[in-house]
């Protein structure tokens, strides 16, 4: 058995230049039991998350998936259904399925994208 000669891994930078962040995935990953609305889900939960960040990197990007039509993704969003459609504002109550709204395209959109006054910038 041959032994790797380095076994240190390197240390990270403490400051990055830009962090980038899927916005779906973190949606997913971040806890949403703790709050009842989507506007209090913004500012207790995804913003915090991203303000973090910002204390380790210089900027930070969220790039929000966007579903092109007629592409594979899309018809397999197609084969689920639609469900029924809703406008989601700020003030709407979070469903207890509410990641569900993200396998259609269209809800997905209404969901995912923050109005401008929440948008956060360094």
């Amino acid at each position: 058995m041959v032994k790797p000669t380095n076994t240190k891994q390197p240390v990270p930078p403490s400051l990055y230049d830009c962090k980038i962040f899927d916005g779906a995935a973190v949606v997913h990953a971040l806890p949403s039991r703790t709050v009842s609305i989507f506007d209090s889900y913004a500012e207790n939960v995804f913003i915090p998350f991203i303000l973090n960040h910002l204390q380790s990197s210089k900027r930070v990007g969220t790039v929000w998936d966007m579903c092109k039509a007629n592409s594979i993704k899309d018809s397999t969003r197609e084969k689920r259904g639609k469900g029924r459609g809703r406008k989601v504002t700020g003030d709407y109550k979070i469903p207890p399925n509410w990641k569900a709204l993200l396998q259609d395209n269209t809800k997905k959109k209404r969901t995912l994208r923050p109005p401008d006054n929440q948008r956060t910038r360094k």
